[in-house]
């Protein structure tokens, strides 16, 4: 009967062979995905969150330039002269567009864009009232203080996924480990008891 013993040790053996390679090709699987996500996380940290906040940083200076063109002759000022203090606001309006936004920084946007379009239909009025052209800038720099708000929110997020992701795949290499480690001991049990088994029989021969 020890033929079948065999037998069933290779098929155990099989078994758990065929068991841990599975386990091993599913948390590879899982680093790859992991991977990926975490690359997806850092790009849109970069061009979606880090980007953004200079393209706000740079629209404030630009509404500052026009509140203090403004500033400069209330009541004669020419619309050229507010034009110019921001021409750089269209270009980066339309580069923000690009990039990802989240709901609730798609409302405040779109409230931006009109408050640019107000400004724009001020600038080109006569005669000139300063009071509520101050206060249109007034209304763009709070927006954007939310949105500036919203780019560090988002960015903390992504960077707490990408810290659970890099724990996840140091918890799966440490799995991985373990079960080559189990395997291991496995097949030495599984090797010891063969030959155990083995040896009676070549003492029988050696007395022969």
């Amino acid at each position: 009967m020890k033929w079948t013993f065999f037998v069933q040790n290779k098929m155990r053996a099989a078994l758990l062979l065929a068991l841990v390679f599975a386990l091993v090709f599913w948390n590879n699987w899982q680093e790859r995905s992991g991977m990926e996500q975490l690359d997806s996380h850092l790009s849109m940290l970069y061009k979606d969150r880090l980007l953004v906040e200079g393209y706000i940083y740079e629209l404030s200076e630009a509404f500052h330039a026009k509140a203090r063109a403004a500033n400069t002759s209330p009541s004669t000022l020419p619309a050229t002269e507010t034009q110019l203090a921001g021409a750089d606001i269209q270009p980066l309006i339309a580069q923000y567009e690009a990039t990802y936004l989240t709901p609730e920084e798609k409302e405040l946007f779109s409230l931006l864009k009109r408050t640019v379009a107000q400004l724009s239909d001020l600038e080109k009025a006569q005669p000139f009232n300063s009071a509520l052209y101050l206060s249109e800038i007034n209304n763009a720099h709070r927006l954007l203080h939310r949105l500036s708000g919203i780019q560090i929110a988002e960015g903390t997020r992504l960077s707490e996924a990408s810290h659970r992701i890099v724990l996840g795949s140091n918890l799966t290499a440490q799995i991985e480990m373990v079960l080559l480690i189990i395997l291991a001991l496995i097949i030495q049990a599984l090797v010891l008891s063969a030959k155990a088994l083995r040896s009676p029989v070549q003492q029988k021969f050696n007395l022969n």
